[in-house]
């Protein structure tokens, strides 16, 4: 298994030394300039504005309170299937906390 492990390793790098292009001194000052960019940094108008935090429409759903679901099971237990459905692609938008 280890010298699979070493056969690998010695295959992948061989296949890099042979896709390696050696640059001329040309190509490699163009990419130095290529690399020299002129930043500079605009300010906004809004700058003298104060920023406000954001804040939640809603309560926090702690890991022990009931699923906003609806399903009656606590959060923590029902937080696999909501990051699963998140994950997939599902919105979990329609999820309204439960009313107390």
């Amino acid at each position: 298994m280890f010298q699979d492990l070493m056969d690998r390793i010695k295959q992948e790098v061989v296949d890099i030394l042979f896709k390696i292009q050696i640059a001329s001194p040309n190509q490699v000052e163009e990419m130095r300039q290529e690399e020299q960019q002129d930043l500079t940094f605009s300010s906004h108008a809004d700058e003298s504005a104060a920023k406000q935090p954001v804040r939640r429409s809603s309560e926090k759903v702690q890991r022990n309170d009931p699923c906003p679901c609806g399903s009656g099971k606590k959060y923590k237990k029902m937080l696999r299937a909501i990051t699963a459905k998140c994950r997939s692609g599902l919105s979990t938008a329609g999820l309204a906390p439960q009313q107390k």
